[in-house]
């Protein structure tokens, strides 16, 4: 059997050296990442409480004001209701193209209350001023054909005509003379 020279095993040995330098140097810069990332994840942790306790507070918050809320919208949905009055008038084109001609002719026109109701309103409606003819018959028809909580319509007829209405909460009925 030979025996490797000394050379040969010097160059072996220089070799396994530097595969352990630099497997060692690996090593030196994987935990010198390995802190890096450790400190960026420490940092991203101390982030997220800080962010955590922030949202925490403002969502208390929020549910402190809805709370509030809520017994607000409580004590004033226990409140007896009372609604206002609103008046107005509607007046109609004398010379409307409705006024000529024969049977039943109607221009509908809308009134939107100043604000809307919580409930439907009750409508009066009266004639405030009737205009017609010496030689003419005259039959007169007040109507509203829709209410809502927002607005009221009434037909006006072909006669000239002017209406007066006054709203009024349910269970108040009051007709103006």
């Amino acid at each position: 059997m030979k025996t490797p020279s000394l050379l040969l095993v010097v160059v072996s040995l220089c070799a396994t050296f530097d595969r352990m330098k630099s497997i060692s140097c690996r090593s030196t810069e994987m935990a010198a990442k390995d802190q890096r990332f450790q400190g960026e994840i420490q940092h991203l942790r101390s982030e997220m409480a800080t962010m955590e306790q922030d949202m925490r507070a403002e969502m208390q918050q929020l549910e402190d004001e809805m709370m509030a809320k809520d017994q607000r919208i409580e004590v004033l949905e226990q409140r007896d209701y009372i609604e206002r009055c609103e008046t107005g008038a509607l007046a109609t084109n004398p010379y409307n193209v409705l006024a000529s001609g024969y049977g039943y002719r109607y221009n509908y026109q809308t009134v939107n209350f100043s604000r809307a109701f919580r409930k439907t309103p009750v409508v009066t409606i009266g004639l405030t001023v009737l205009d017609h003819a010496h030689d003419v018959t005259l039959r007169v028809q007040t109507d509203v054909t829709d209410v809502s909580t927002t607005r009221l319509t009434i037909p006006n007829i072909y006669l000239s005509v002017d209406y007066a209405f006054e709203i009024m909460p349910k269970g108040i009925t009051k007709i103006k003379a």
